[in-house]
């Protein structure tokens, strides 16, 4: 005798679905609204769920069904995120990440107030550890605000919820989606290359005709920073990474337009000029010739590294 098998999906999925679209699923279906809506609130039980509307349910699922389709954040277990990462992300670095998201929601603040509406197409950034991003204290980024109103601007992020403090208030407090493997297994090929879709944030750095390069020139020159993480010596990226933290967005515009020997004497009074320094020069009052060095080696350093650059191309057609 020939058994004909057929895998349902588990009720932690079919709890996903239902907070969904419900109306969809329904059309879809044939489920009445009214139902769905009694097992999603609690007023029925989905242990006693009938056959056939698991199996509707499943077949819904299997039909094309999206789990990412929502307008929301999406929460996985560290396992679903690490294959979900590899797929999108083989180059992954979470900083640049979330300055990306920072640019772009930046850049859809100031096109809404300029045309009065503006439909972003939906981007998807994914974070690794979100608890050690906030700990970082990113200079420039605004983890409310992109949780909050970077939403309506297309703005979605996939979060490994192994790294989330209390992770079950913040989803709650984000309206975010916990996602199964039953569902990850849906996701299309479609929908893994529109996931793998990234920016050129130089895109995020204009706004038509007017300037937006002294909102996110900061967030640029980050971005741009994080990106060689792991390639650059640890005094060299926290020399780099101070000056460019210390500095105003049209600070940075304006030393990137220097010539060589301008940002020479722009650098020297920074240095002279810095608390950081003049903190560490007053400990060292006896050590000159150890301050001298210090001085030489920042200079060097922010001097070097820019050089090596070629921001002013970019800037010097919008200012």
């Amino acid at each position: 005798m020939n058994y004909d098998y057929k895998s349902l999906l588990t009720r932690e999925s079919i709890e996903e679905i239902l907070k969904g679209d419900i109306i969809d699923v329904s059309n879809v279906t044939d489920i009445p609204l009214s139902t769905l809506k009694n097992y999603k609130n609690g007023f029925s039980n989905l242990e006693n769920m009938p056959y056939h509307m698991v199996e509707a349910l499943t077949t819904y699922s299997e039909s094309g069904y999206d789990p990412f389709k929502y307008p929301t954040h999406y929460f996985l277990k560290g396992d679903l995120f690490a294959r979900l990462l590899k797929e999108v992300r083989p180059e992954y670095n979470q900083l640049t990440e979330i300055y990306n998201a920072q640019m772009l929601f930046n850049y859809a603040s100031e096109r809404f107030l300029v045309d009065g509406v503006f439909q972003p197409s939906v981007r998807y950034f994914f974070i690794d550890n979100l608890d050690e991003l906030k700990k970082m204290e990113l200079a420039n980024v605004d983890f409310d605000l992109l949780f909050a109103v970077g939403l309506m601007q297309g703005i979605r992020f996939v979060i490994n919820i192994d790294h989330v403090t209390d992770a079950k208030t913040f989803v709650q407090s984000k309206n975010g989606l916990v996602l199964s493997g039953d569902l990850v297994k849906k996701i299309t090929r479609n929908k893994l290359d529109e996931m793998r879709e990234l920016s050129d944030v130089k895109e995020f750095m204009v706004l038509m005709d007017d300037e937006l390069i002294e909102k996110n020139v900061k967030l640029w020159l980050l971005h741009d920073l994080y990106s060689q993480y792991d390639v650059i010596d640890g005094l060299e990226f926290s020399i780099i990474y101070n000056f460019i933290k210390d500095l105003t967005d049209s600070e940075l515009v304006g030393f990137i337009m220097l010539t060589h020997d301008e940002q020479d004497v722009y650098l020297r009074e920074y240095v002279d000029k810095n608390e950081r320094y003049q903190y560490l020069f007053s400990e060292m009052y006896f050590l000159r010739s150890s301050i001298i060095l210090i001085q030489t080696l920042v200079i060097d350093t922010v001097h070097a590294y820019f050089d090596n650059k070629s921001y002013e191309e970019l800037v010097a057609h919008y200012v």
